[in-house]
């Protein structure tokens, strides 16, 4: 059986299995029968036409999934409902099905079923939540199997039955925790773990290396806050229209520069106003909940900044108003942190029940031996 680390993120799809790593926009498109696209691709990640079959989830159509869908179907994007749940949105489901599906052909071309255990993780909120059973819900609607085929002529036919058996959910944080951990002396630190994404930023307390469940915080504030500051500029300002993902391209690949209609303009400025505002949001709430919690800020010395957003923040997010002294530390893999993370502690949980495993057959294997002794 296949041990796969998933992150459901609001933008991407991310997958770690022991020699790949893999990253699929989150966009979803109704499919249909084969047409003259707009231009040629010739990757096979631009040409995600899928039919897929989840009978348990009652979904049995055609998709255009990531980078296909946002390049051919602007117009037709199903986007993620950032009001709903991570465990009960279709869209996630979806993309995650076919980014799994894709990630193990490309691993193995031969592929045509697997057996899977799916390691992932739900926003704190979420995984907490004391009005719904969120951590079941996921789990309900990944086990089983279904069924992808590939319908671009680059796949050959492919098809593949992804036979999920088994569902590993932990708090968002815990796994992208563990890939800062270098020495034991990091595991006897007080530590803040934040994930920037899209929509939220989640913030976690880890105490002499636990996770502190009473130390959580969530605020609703992602990567759109600051860039939808930037968008109402350029459109107060130039009349311009952008969008989310052509702002956030722009900040991470053309050195905060941005074109139309054959003019380029720079967002250094205004970037760095929304960024930093934005900084100064998410160490407020900090201060605010540490206030409400009890927590002694002097007893963090380390922050670990994970997720799309991270990168975004690296020259912005800093703590000298709480705490000078908290050593601020970026994941140099910052988007794959949380499937990373998902993928080790789920191979660590193995390593674990398979010791266990043999100190309980070394057991059995004693008394058996004296009980022989005394007959």
């Amino acid at each position: 059986m296949k041990i796969v680390g998933l992150d459901c993120g609001n933008s991407s799809i991310k997958i770690k299995t022991e020699k790949f790593e893999s990253i699929t926009p989150t966009f979803l498109a109704p499919g249909g029968n084969l047409v003259q696209f707009k231009r040629k691709y010739t990757n096979p990640d631009q040409l995600l036409n899928v039919h897929i079959i989840s009978e348990k989830n009652k979904i049995n159509k055609q998709f255009w999934i990531g980078k296909l869908a946002y390049n051919e179907a602007k117009k037709r994007l199903i986007s993620r409902n950032s009001n709903q749940a991570k465990a009960e949105d279709d869209t996630l489901l979806i993309v995650s099905l076919t980014a799994l599906a894709y990630h193990l052909i490309t691993e193995d071309q031969a592929t045509r079923k697997e057996y899977i255990k799916i390691s992932t993780s739900l926003p704190v909120a979420e995984y907490f939540s004391s009005t719904q059973n969120y951590k079941e819900m996921m789990k309900e609607r990944l086990i089983g199997t279904h069924t992808i085929e590939f319908l671009d002529p680059i796949f050959n036919n492919k098809k593949i039955d992804l036979i999920i058996n088994d569902v590993q959910i932990i708090p968002e944080g815990i796994g992208a925790f563990s890939t800062f951990i270098n020495t034991e002396d990091d595991m006897k630190k007080n530590i803040l773990l934040i994930d920037i994404g899209r929509f939220t930023t989640d913030i976690s307390f880890f105490v002499d290396g636990e996770f502190s469940p009473n130390g959580f915080l969530s605020i609703d504030h992602g990567t759109k806050t600051p860039i939808a500051e930037i968008q109402r500029f350029m459109q107060e300002k130039y009349d311009l229209d952008f969008s989310f993902f052509q702002i956030d391209n722009a900040l991470r690949n053309n050195n905060k520069k941005i074109k139309a209609y054959t003019k380029e303009y720079d967002l250094t400025e205004i970037a760095d106003n929304a960024f930093e505002n934005f900084s100064n949001l998410i160490i407020s709430a900090i201060s605010e909940k540490i206030d409400q919690r009890s927590l002694d800020i002097k007893e963090i010395s380390d922050a670990f900044v994970v997720g799309g957003g991270a990168v975004l923040m690296s020259n912005y997010l800093r703590f000298d108003k709480l705490n000078k002294n908290i050593k601020v530390s970026f994941s140099e893999n910052a988007i794959m942190a949380n499937a990373v993370g998902n993928y080790l502690y789920a191979k660590a949980s193995e390593i674990e029940l398979n010791e266990n495993s043999e100190i309980e057959n070394d057991s059995v294997g004693e008394f058996e031996e004296t009980d022989d002794d005394i007959l």
